[in-house]
């Protein structure tokens, strides 16, 4: 009787520990998947970045250039 009630705890345990374990797995899919949107979103971000600054390069040589005329 009491190999029973231990295979049967045995049996919770594993159950409770594979949903963990599941659960777990889902999380990590979460995350891994707001990384890479925010991976995303700092490459975007950079070019944004880049380009304002080539920009501002232009506009401050025109400055110089009118300033110079």
């Amino acid at each position: 009787v009491n190999t029973c009630f231990e295979l049967e705890a045995e049996v919770l345990v594993a159950r409770v520990l594979r949903e963990k374990l599941w659960s777990k797995e889902v999380e990590l899919e979460h995350l891994q998947t707001e990384l890479a949107s925010s991976v995303r979103l700092h490459d975007i971000l950079k070019s944004e970045i880049q380009r304002t600054q080539d920009s501002l390069s232009c506009l401050t040589h025109k400055v110089k250039d009118l300033e110079l005329e």
